[in-house]
């Protein structure tokens, strides 16, 4: 897995991702809101940060049985 740029390629509105989060300097779960263009809590229910605190990101990886 490797850390996509937003500038350069955006999750599917609404779906659960990893983020680099430069405030907190920490990886995290976000959803991506494409709606109100915004990062929200990792279970979409509230808005956590703006799209450009945490620039890079990637799909969670798939659960294994």
């Amino acid at each position: 897995m490797e850390w996509k740029n937003l500038n350069d390629e955006t999750p599917i509105g609404m779906e659960r991702v990893l983020v680099c989060d430069t405030y907190f300097r920490e990886v995290r779960i976000l959803v991506y809101n494409d709606y109100d263009e915004c990062w929200d809590t990792e279970d979409g229910d509230d808005y956590y940060c703006n799209l450009d605190r945490c620039q890079y990101w990637m799909s969670l990886p798939q659960y294994i049985d």
